[in-house]
């Protein structure tokens, strides 16, 4: 009787052993994987990242700076770059030791404003020379449409005046002529005379009108066409 109690004693208390390891390994197991119980080797506090050693302290977590990147002075990048205003910039960039080196040369890069081009002004017209020399009388012939003025004086003449055979013009050029040799004095040259026709763009009538009466006169002549006042006192200015 003995003998059969203790074999089922053992009988018994196997199953009892072996159910109780084995509930409570995969017990112990899918509940710690599920959020349970946590077993063995499993670590807290760090989900995803790499196990600690079975029973060790768990890894502490890296907080070091991280390293910058070295800026390359020039580059065509969105960082930091010389080209957008030099490498440290106010824009949020690394600054760089170096960069008060190549501040200068980042400023020479910048391109110069074009120079303001200066409009080509219209050339003045061409005044003849003067060559005459105190002893020449000048007698301006200012020819107009409707007729003439000699200078000085300012006498005017119509244009029908200037087509007669006796023309006054003709008159008043001897007088001017004469006058000026009687005020010369004894033993002084006596003036010689110059006549220079100004001739507007409309007084071409009144030019060949004029010309034919002092054609045989033997004194220089000259002829200039004027198309402003500016250039009518231009001519005349002494």
């Amino acid at each position: 009787m003995g003998t059969p109690g203790a074999s089922g004693t053992a009988s018994s208390g196997a199953p009892g052993v072996s159910g109780g390891s084995s509930n409570g390994a995969s017990g112990g197991s899918s509940e710690g994987g599920s959020g349970g119980t946590p077993g063995a080797g499993m670590v807290l506090g760090n989900p995803g990242g790499p196990l600690a050693p079975i029973n060790g302290p768990p890894p502490l977590p890296d907080r070091r700076p991280l390293e910058p990147e070295p800026a390359v002075p020039g580059s065509q990048g969105g960082g930091s770059s010389g080209a957008t205003g030099g490498i440290g910039s106010a824009g949020g960039g690394i600054e760089d030791p170096d960069a008060g080196d190549l501040a200068p040369l980042g400023r020479a890069l910048v391109p110069l404003p074009l120079a303001a081009r200066e409009k080509p002004s219209s050339p003045r017209p061409l005044r003849p020379a003067r060559l005459a020399g105190a002893s020449e009388l000048v007698l301006f012939i200012e020819c107009r449409a409707d007729g003439a003025i000699i200078h000085p004086g300012g006498k005017k003449f119509s244009l029908a005046e200037l087509s007669s055979s006796d023309s006054p013009l003709v008159g008043e050029l001897r007088r001017q002529i004469d006058r000026r040799g009687a005020l010369s004095r004894p033993g002084d040259t006596v003036p010689k005379p110059h006549l220079r026709y100004l001739v507007w763009n409309d007084g071409l009538r009144s030019y060949h009108s004029i010309y034919p009466a002092l054609r045989d006169w033997d004194v220089p002549k000259s002829q200039q066409s004027i198309e402003s006042k500016e250039e009518l006192r231009e001519a005349m200015r002494p």
